[in-house]
C-alpha cells in the first residue's frame, strides 16, 4: 500500500512541475468539444436520464453504466447516437463500446 501511494506521489510531482504535458498544451477545439457533449447528452436521454443512472465507469474503449430501471433504457435512441456495439452484461447493467483498438 504505501509502495502504491509513493509511486503515485512520485507521478504528480514530475507531471505537476515539468511544465512540458503535451496533452495540456494542445488547444480543444470548440467544434469537437460540442459534438462530444451533444454525444453525450443524447446518450444520457437514452438511458433514462442522469436519475436513472446509479453508476458510471469508462476505460479506453467503452462506458460503463449501471441503470435503477432497464426498461427505461431506449437502446435504439443509444445506437442511434452512434456508438460501435452496447454489451447487456446484466439486467440492469450496459457497456456502450465507443471505440476499438
Amino acid at each position: 500500500m504505501v509502495a502504491v501511494v509513493v509511486v503515485c506521489a512520485v507521478v504528480f510531482v514530475l507531471f505537476s512541475r515539468s511544465g512540458k504535458n503535451k496533452a495540456a498544451e494542445k488547444k480543444a477545439d470548440p467544434a469537437e468539444a460540442s459534438k462530444y457533449a451533444q454525444w453525450a447528452q443524447d446518450i444520457l436521454k437514452a438511458l433514462g436520464g442522469k436519475e436513472n443512472v446509479v453508476s458510471a465507469s469508462y476505460c479506453t474503449t467503452r462506458l460503463r453504466i449501471a441503470v435503477k430501471n432497464h426498461n427505461r433504457v431506449d437502446e435504439k435512441a443509444v445506437k442511434a447516437a452512434g456508438p460501435v456495439a452496447i454489451i447487456r452484461p446484466g439486467k440492469n447493467s450496459f457497456q456502450i463500446i465507443y471505440t476499438i483498438l
